[in-house]
């Protein structure tokens, strides 16, 4: 199966406000390679996202404040930074390098979240089903299913959540790696 990896640092929590994406990165991945690439080999595209102007919760704006910072100070030393229609172009171009038909989403709550922040013209470029990894590894005693820093601890996966889209990304797909090549209850063998 290929997919994609997508995760995006925003301002606020609502949706309706796509001007306050300020960081997205997308991650190719494709299972059926063997031996599977290193994950600093993977295709990727990621940027800080330049908007107009900046709003949102206090409790966003201080988590990703470093974001903000290099987006002030023109730091792209780690990542270019784009406008918002040259960040969408672009991705559509990359997934339509990789994808003849629609691309398949991975991610922590991809759907719920990210997916709602994307620009329509995006939107479009991504099948409806997605693979979610606190749906992958669900704890049914739990109330919710796992967070990031859960899933982290669980599947015994190095650091903390760094917030960086490209680096949230990388722990969706070592996540998703631990599951290549099993089937549930043997229903696919």
């Amino acid at each position: 199966m290929k997919y994609i990896a997508l995760d995006l640092e925003t301002t606020c929590i609502d949706p309706k406000k796509p001007q306050n994406i300020i960081m997205a990165s997308l991650v190719f991945e494709d299972t059926s390679l063997n031996p599977l690439p290193g994950l600093e080999d993977l295709p990727y595209l990621t940027c800080f996202v330049e908007q107009e102007e900046y709003c949102g919760s206090p409790f966003a704006l201080s988590m990703n404040a470093w974001i903000l910072e290099a987006i002030a100070k023109r730091n792209e030393k780690k990542y270019p930074i784009l406008k918002l229609d040259e960040f969408t172009q672009k991705s559509v171009e990359f997934i339509d390098y990789y994808f003849d038909k629609k691309a398949v989403l991975a991610g922590k709550n991809v759907m719920g979240f990210d997916f709602q922040f994307l620009p329509e013209a995006l939107q479009n470029k991504f099948a409806y089903r997605a693979i979610d990894t606190g749906s992958v590894f669900i704890d049914w005693n739990r109330i919710y299913p796992p967070s990031s820093s859960d899933l982290k601890k669980m599947l015994n996966l190095e650091g903390e959540v760094s917030h960086d889209a490209y680096e949230d990304n990388l722990d969706t797909i070592r996540a998703l790696r631990t599951t290549y090549g099993r089937s549930p209850a043997g229903l696919f063998d």
